[in-house]
């Protein structure tokens, strides 16, 4: 799950240099009442603040793992957590939820993408316009991951193996 996360952000960092000399020098950033732009930023600086965030959502869930296990148990809110991060199941448990963890970065890290993609085309539309259509369907679809996500990890921690 590391390397397919890893490959999730060298795809958007990929993708965001292959528009950067497509796209005009101001760029809009952020989208109102459909879709039409209300705010503006340079090129540049849009594509480093994008690249950027993909990096560090990628890095946050790489090391979600020497996250969990440096944390005292106390602090940490899991289902059933007495069982499941006992001193004899706590590596196992830890190694577990860090794949979790990173499925969802993977998932995550192309959601980024997805709307970064959304805006590099809108801004290479004349006009500039966000196709809201896409966007809510990415949003709406985001959401019911999530909660999928949520609902397995919660039903696979929340029962104590017999």
């Amino acid at each position: 799950m590391k390397t397919l996360l890893s490959a999730t952000m060298i795809v958007g960092l990929s993708l965001q240099y292959y528009y950067l000399p497509q796209l005009p020098e101001y760029v809009a950033v952020n989208f109102g009442d459909g879709g039409m732009p209300n705010s503006w930023y340079k090129r540049d600086i849009n594509v480093a603040i994008s690249g950027l965030g993909l990096i560090i959502n990628t890095v946050i869930f790489l090391l979600i793992s020497v996250v969990f296990s440096r944390f005292p148990a106390r602090l940490i809110s899991f289902p059933k957590k007495e069982y499941w991060l006992a001193e004899e199941r706590k590596a196992q448990s830890i190694k577990s939820m860090s794949t979790w963890m990173r499925f969802f970065g993977v998932f995550t890290n192309c959601f980024i993408i997805a709307v970064a993609h959304l805006v590099f085309l809108a801004n290479m539309s004349d006009p500039v316009r966000l196709n809201n259509t896409h966007f809510f369907m990415m949003i709406g679809l985001y959401v019911l991951v999530l909660v999928v996500w949520l609902k397995l990890l919660y039903g696979k921690f929340n029962k104590i193996p017999q």
